[in-house]
């Protein structure tokens, strides 16, 4: 997965020391889809236009320099709050007194210039978790199951199984049965938040407690769900992934 992330500031010194440091970060993972401005009134303009890939309001992260001439940061941020309420917000200033304001507008933190890496990559490190979670709780599966269609949430689901000719969805709330295959869920399910761990079973990659001999454990059901030895590798990376990180 990679995030829109846009720098608006108009000193091109700052502007390529954020552009290296989201890079570093990377480590050449493609990490970030990364756009650059100097003024605000740019990148409305830019991002506006019917013609434009991206818009505000597909942006995940926006780095602002506030002392900017014209629409300064503050201002910009307003703009993009009136359209965009779950973006993270980070200001770039030289003065603590306007970081301070820029909390007004639910801004997410601000880096004071000079700006280190240190405090670049714990801020960004920081952002990414909350990103991460924002996305995962507002994913969901539609299922049409001809006389319901449901709405599940990803983080509600624990597994699913596949049972005859249908797939059983097991949820916080309740078992849903509907016909499918699992390699026909798969092509609408994001995998990045699920692991097949066997031909018969899909996991939620968060739900996972344990692995022992060939299973893995959900503790919040109580239960043991088979694991095959093509699949043994990815379910202890997943696994290992939940506990440190």
């Amino acid at each position: 997965m990679s995030y829109n992330v846009i720098i608006c500031d108009d000193d091109n010194v700052q502007v390529g020391i954020i552009n290296g440091y989201l890079n570093k970060f990377s480590d050449g993972n493609d990490l970030f889809n990364i756009l650059s401005f100097n003024s605000a009134e740019e990148l409305l303009d830019k991002l506006s236009k019917n013609s434009s890939s991206l818009k505000v309001s597909d942006i995940d992260i926006f780095l602002l320099d506030i002392e900017m001439s014209g629409l300064n940061g503050m201002e910009l941020g307003y703009k993009i709050r009136e359209v965009n309420k779950r973006a993270i917000i980070i200001y770039i200033t030289g003065f603590k007194d306007y970081a301070l304001n820029a909390f007004e507008i639910m801004s997410f933190n601000y880096i004071i210039k000079p700006i280190s890496y240190e405090k670049f990559y714990s801020i960004i490190s920081e952002a990414m978790e909350i990103l991460s979670l924002k996305i995962k709780k507002s994913k969901e599966l539609v299922i049409d199951n001809k006389d319901k269609v449901y709405r599940i949430r990803y983080d509600d689901i624990y597994y699913f199984e596949k049972y005859l000719r249908k797939v059983r969805v097991i949820t916080k709330q309740e078992t849903i049965e509907y016909y499918a295959s699992l390699k026909e869920l798969k092509k609408v399910l994001d995998m990045d938040y699920f692991v097949q761990c066997h031909q018969s079973f899909i996991i939620n990659r968060s739900k996972l407690t344990s692995y022992k001999s060939q299973s893995v454990y959900i503790s919040d059901l109580d239960i043991d769900i088979p694991v095959s030895k093509a699949s043994v590798k990815e379910v202890r990376e997943c696994l290992a992934s939940n506990l440190f990180g």
